[in-house]
């Protein structure tokens, strides 16, 4: 996905941001930048979208060459100070994602859980088996989110790489049932302990008694 920070609200019933960007946080794969701040530096803010256009492009297949033919047949009867404008503004687009991709590339997670992990009761420990695959660069470290109440019912410690957690206490205590979750795997900066990456995925933990 690659998207603007600010949301573009235009039904009267948009979803609240915080929620919209914890979903798209959620997303393995994603380019998040700040099109209006671009658009305003390279010369007016009318170009946002011409800066997005230019983020895609690392991603798209296209020929970057016929893009810029495109800018300049659009823009044309507008002036050549309009259509440098535009060029500028997609060259900055890609410029930002290409950087921002290499962020994402680094920072890579792969996430390997047991996705139905089971409980003998509320305070027992369950069957997680969460590992730190070792083809991974950072630590890691994994909440459970139940998705009925937003509640944050597991969070483990900092997982080394090549190391993993095999059985786990809850630290909620739960009734007996089956609940949706999701498990976010965050990718810590090894000096500061900083979130620099984060990936979720969908578990069903079940609790027996």
């Amino acid at each position: 996905m690659v998207t603007n920070e600010t949301p573009f609200v235009n039904i009267p019933n948009y979803p609240e941001e915080d929620k919209v960007m914890a979903e798209i946080n959620k997303l393995p794969h994603k380019i998040v930048l700040n099109v209006d701040k671009v658009a305003k530096e390279v010369g007016s803010a009318r170009v946002a979208n011409i800066v997005l256009l230019g983020a895609t492009i690392p991603f798209l297949g296209i020929d970057y060459g016929k893009v810029q033919d495109s800018i300049r047949e659009i823009f044309l009867r507008k002036g050549e100070a309009i259509v440098e404008m535009n060029l500028k503004a997609l060259a900055a687009g890609k410029e930002i994602a290409e950087k921002l991709n290499e962020k994402v590339a680094e920072g890579m997670i792969n996430i390997s859980m047991n996705t139905a992990p089971y409980f003998e009761d509320g305070k027992a420990e369950g069957n997680v088996m969460i590992v730190n695959e070792s083809i991974n660069n950072y630590p890691q470290q994994v909440e459970f989110i139940r998705n009925d109440t937003g509640e944050q019912i597991y969070q483990s410690k900092a997982i080394p790489v090549g190391s993993k957690i095999e059985r786990a206490a809850l630290d909620a205590e739960l009734p007996a049932g089956t609940y949706e979750c999701t498990a976010m795997f965050h990718n810590l900066d090894p000096v500061s302990g900083e979130t620099i990456g984060t990936a979720g995925a969908i578990i069903n933990i079940t609790i027996k008694n």
